[in-house]
């Protein structure tokens, strides 16, 4: 007869099984788009810092680049700021801004492992300035449809203005 403690570990067992192989909690184009535009405050105000702290290139739920943002003049108290509005705005994993920050890429799902995976994306994105053009084709229509079938996939789709999705799988 089973024990209490092994019903136990046997439900446990289950409930870490089902997570890691669950749902597809995957935001669908639709619902990121509408939650871009219901919060396009807080985007909007993500930007603004984003461009004034020049330097930083990363801010995710637990680290930063540079690891030490205070070396580059950004204070423990902003990147607090910073967390609070991306979870507000629902970014799950953060930002990436490269210089020129031309591309500022706010990660709004990620999953998988460096050597297979995917993320969705919002992207603030503004043409490459010596060419006034973007160096990507985009997606008409819904990009996880564009993706059915295809192990590795890139593609954008334009929602307004200078904002876009980006789905990449690898």
């Amino acid at each position: 007869m089973w024990t209490a403690a092994a019903r136990c570990l046997v439900l446990i067992g289950a409930g870490v099984l089902l997570a890691a192989c669950g749902s597809d909690l995957r935001p669908t184009d639709a619902e990121m788009i509408a939650n871009l535009r219901a919060k396009m405050p807080l985007f909007e105000k993500l930007v603004a810092m984003i461009q004034e702290d020049r330097d930083l290139e990363r801010v995710d739920v637990d680290w930063t680049r540079p690891d030490n943002p205070a070396t580059i003049g950004v204070t423990p108290q902003r990147i607090a700021t910073y967390r609070a509005l991306m979870k507000e705005a629902g970014i799950a994993r953060g930002f990436y801004a490269l210089k020129p920050r031309t591309n500022i890429k706010f990660i709004g799902y990620a999953s998988g492992l460096f050597t297979h995976g995917w993320g969705k994306s919002y992207v603030y994105l503004l043409p490459d300035a010596e060419s006034s053009r973007y160096d990507f084709d985009l997606e008409e229509g819904d990009l996880d449809a564009a993706a059915v079938g295809q192990r590795k996939f890139f593609g954008y789709r334009h929602i307004d203005g200078p904002w876009y999705l980006l789905l990449d799988s690898y």
